[in-house]
């Protein structure tokens, strides 16, 4: 899947590093300033 970089053009480092820092947190929504908004935690 390496010589398909058109596909894969989005995807950089940074954004790899990104995947895997949101990977490593909680499965919590974004807006985590909003308590009582848990809609995401069904």
């Amino acid at each position: 899947t390496g010589e398909s970089d058109d596909e894969d053009d989005d995807i950089d480092d940074e954004d790899l590093q990104l995947i895997a820092e949101n990977t490593n947190k909680p499965r919590r929504p974004v807006r985590v300033q909003i308590e009582g908004e848990d809609s995401d935690e069904e």
